[in-house]
């Protein structure tokens, strides 16, 4: 009797550890899905800014000599052509919208998760200028809530919010590699760069 006894709480004790071992093993999974589609987004975000600043009004109009873009030739998307983004950076959301999705690899899938759905976000706009150096940055930021694949096997594990944001600007490169907001009266042809910056909060 103690025999059978022992061997039945050895069984439960196996399914119990089963259960807990596949349960970890799901969530393991998935946040390796979720550290994939992260890096992607980044990626993503990092590629729309920088192509983004090229453009007017981040790119400073009357430099097209120093690789400044112009709005011809760009028909905006439906996403740019809302009440909340001003005419004049339609073209800036579009390109950022652009280099987004060309760069989100299998973000869109990922975030879907087994069901397909796709909730994946793009938002870009213009941030809060900086003083020193007078500059405006530009900003994507890509949000989806990402599905478990495998972890929705324990309950009330459904999603989970995966994002990532980039900020870029233009401006020039200095007698001494500094960077400005304007350009310098220098001998040498002034020379426009495009880099990500940290996104400036407001005092």
């Amino acid at each position: 009797m103690r025999r059978l006894r022992s061997r039945a709480q050895a069984t439960a004790f196996a399914a119990i550890a089963m259960v807990a071992l596949v349960g970890g093993v799901a969530l393991v999974v998935d946040m390796g899905v979720f550290f994939v589609v992260q890096r992607q987004m980044q990626a993503a975000a990092d590629a729309a800014a920088l192509a983004a600043v090229w453009y007017e009004p981040i790119c400073p109009a009357g430099h097209p000599d120093e690789g400044c873009q112009p709005p011809t030739g760009i028909t905006p998307i439906p996403a740019c052509t809302t009440a909340a983004t001003p005419s004049t950076e339609q073209v800036l959301c579009t390109v950022a919208h652009t280099y987004a999705e060309r760069n989100l690899g299998t973000a869109h899938a990922l975030c879907g998760g087994p069901d397909g759905t796709d909730n994946l976000t793009i938002q870009s706009y213009s941030g809060v200028a900086f003083n020193n150096p007078h500059v405006t940055p530009y900003v994507v930021a890509i949000r989806c809530d990402a599905r478990f694949w495998f972890g929705r096997i324990i309950p009330r594990l459904i999603n989970k919010p995966v994002g990532a944001n980039a900020a870029a600007t233009i401006g020039w490169r200095g007698p001494n590699g500094e960077f400005t907001g304007a350009p310098l009266p220098l001998p040498s042809p002034n020379v426009l760069i495009a880099r990500l910056v940290r996104i400036p909060t407001p005092e």
